[in-house]
């Protein structure tokens, strides 16, 4: 009997004070988060650094049975930056994920979980994992809405979320 899909997304943006600045150490990175999930995968990790002036940096991507596993790293910026896309249908728990993402040494992380079952749902998820300079009330965005802005990143223009007092 097939297992049931679940369609889980988490979308993750650090500031950190490390990234992978080599192609090997990003393909690891990425098949140890893939192997904590208890992902499956079929095609990857792979990675490639790009040198371009304002994006310098790695990006890997890792095809999994039930779906994809993509990071940006970026090490040019102050402070450097991690993005981070999981997408899978099957179970997923954040929290090893944000485990996974303390060996970069996360200043501050924002994240948005979302239902893709049915529609575009967001998943009330207050995380358990706390970085140093954060308060639990940082860790979760459920307590204040965010405020979207656009701001300039690295030479990227980058929609950016405030949390409102």
């Amino acid at each position: 009997m097939s297992k049931p899909l679940h369609h889980k997304h988490l979308i993750v943006r650090a500031e950190v004070l490390e990234t992978p600045t080599v192609e090997v150490e990003a393909e690891a990175a990425l098949s140890e988060l893939i192997s904590a999930v208890g992902m499956v995968p079929m095609i990857g990790p792979l990675a490639k650094y790009c040198p371009m002036e304002g994006n310098e940096g790695i990006t890997a991507v890792a095809i999994i049975e039930t779906s994809h596993v993509v990071l940006h790293a970026w090490d040019a910026c102050d402070p450097k930056m991690i993005q981070l896309d999981v997408y899978t249908c099957g179970e997923l728990d954040p929290e090893i994920v944000f485990d996974w993402l303390k060996r970069f040494s996360p200043l501050a992380v924002s994240h948005k979980f979302i239902d893709r079952e049915y529609n575009l749902k967001m998943v009330p998820y207050d995380r358990k994992t706390i970085y140093e300079g954060e308060s639990q009330d940082d860790a979760s965005e459920a307590h204040s809405p965010p405020v979207r802005c656009l701001s300039i990143f690295c030479g990227w223009e980058v929609d950016i979320l405030i949390k409102t007092p």
